[in-house]
């Protein structure tokens, strides 16, 4: 089995792996994995996850790929090359704060894909901090967010992870303190078509999710939540 390694990284056993790399199981460096491109150049790949159908997702600070522009956010195929079929449809993807950063992807069961991060549009238009795309790359209109996280505020903040729900929502995790109108800080549980769902008061910095076996969800912070660094919630508490 091999194993997806990205950050800001730039080499990897003295070879050049432009952020990402894919590295075989004895921790050797696979060859084969974009072995005639310069992958991202001078930036930081922040996610990276692979999907049922054996494609790389990779989201993160980045305007190219191989030469190629893509705002934020590409799909690779399993060797690394670009996968040609995900088309924003001509336009410029992720923008705003921060250069428009990914900083969490996630998929769900029908294919779809959840975008989270510092952005502020896509493809021009307002994207409060996440969207979901269809596989082909174009925005599901039929998630609706209003005006999304922070909208209002003076220094908005970044989504840091999301997490599908069999039930069909999704948590929503991050540096924020408003969803639309409302007071909301660190996490919020949205429905399929991006209502608010849930919201379990545990501060305003929550860095990333773990689900358990037993369907209950590990909430990590820097410690300044309403409790501590690590809380375990039930995700049925919170509608």
């Amino acid at each position: 089995q091999k194993i997806l390694a990205s950050g800001s990284l730039e080499y990897n056993n003295k070879k050049q792996g432009n952020y990402i790399v894919k590295i075989n199981s004895n921790g050797t460096r696979d060859a084969s994995f974009n072995n005639i491109g310069k992958g991202f150049f001078r930036t930081t790949v922040n996610d990276v996850i692979q999907s049922a159908d054996g494609k790389i997702l990779v989201g993160g600070q980045f305007h190219s790929y191989n030469g190629l522009k893509c705002n934020g956010f590409t799909r690779l195929n399993y060797d690394g090359s670009v996968d040609n079929t995900l088309n924003y449809g001509g336009l410029n993807g992720f923008e705003g704060n921060n250069n428009g950063e990914i900083t969490s992807i996630e998929t769900t069961s029908d294919g779809k894909i959840y975008i989270g991060g510092s952005f502020s549009t896509f493809n021009g238009n307002p994207a409060g901090r996440i969207v979901r795309i269809n596989p082909d790359g174009k925005k599901d209109t039929s998630f609706n967010i209003g005006e999304g996280f922070d909208y209002r505020t003076a220094y908005p903040g970044r989504i840091n992870d999301i997490m599908s729900l069999p039930n069909g929502y999704v948590l929503v995790a991050g540096f924020f303190s408003t969803f639309g109108w409302y007071n909301r800080y660190g996490i919020v549980a949205l429905d399929s078509q991006g209502n608010m769902a849930g919201f379990p008061d545990v501060g305003r910095y929550v860095n990333c999710l773990k689900k358990q076996n037993d369907g209950n969800v590990l909430i990590g912070s820097n410690g300044n939540t309403t409790v501590d660094a690590v809380l375990r919630f039930d995700v049925n508490s919170w509608k």
